[in-house]
């Protein structure tokens, strides 16, 4: 038998998240949308998060951007109050993110089942790697704007 399972909206979930963390427990959370890829998968993966009462760069964390959507990405920058922000499947960097919007702290990445602890050196070496590379594809990216104009018109000449 299916079961449709309905998502709740984050603006009634996150004072539940609020009362679990300052509980001292923490929340397992299915993130939705594709900025975090390859890290977190849509409708695949979840991450446990915990309140986020010490951050760093690298971390993963969940906050709320002064337009209100909530939003789990990585921290990639630290200066004063403030923090820049950017989803590992993006380019483009959220800059001066108050730390007063964070509202959690990823401790651990559920994919396939298997608990990856963030901690973890294994785990920590993925997300260099993956940062490390981001140079490569925002020239890859800036390459593809300029040359898909001219791609397209021509396109349909192609075949497959």
């Amino acid at each position: 038998m299916n079961e449709k399972i309905s998502a709740i909206h984050m603006d009634d979930l996150v004072p539940i998240i609020r009362e679990v963390l300052e509980m001292g427990s923490e929340f397992r959370l299915y993130p939705r949308g594709r900025s975090m890829l390859p890290t977190i998968v849509e409708g695949k993966d979840s991450v446990m998060l915990a309140k986020p009462t010490e951050v760093a760069v690298w971390d993963a964390v969940l906050y709320q951007r002064a337009a209100g959507q909530y939003v789990l990405h990585r921290i990639v920058a630290e200066h004063g109050d403030y923090y820049d922000m950017c989803g590992d499947n993006q380019l483009v960097i959220e800059k001066n993110v108050p730390k007063t919007a964070l509202i959690a702290k990823v401790t651990a990445v559920y994919k396939d089942g298997e608990c990856q602890k963030v901690t973890d050196p294994a785990y920590q070496k993925k997300i260099r790697r993956l940062y490390a590379a981001k140079p490569l594809r925002r020239v890859t990216a800036a390459v593809k704007r300029v040359l898909y104009p001219l791609y397209r018109p021509i396109k349909p000449f192609l075949g497959k």
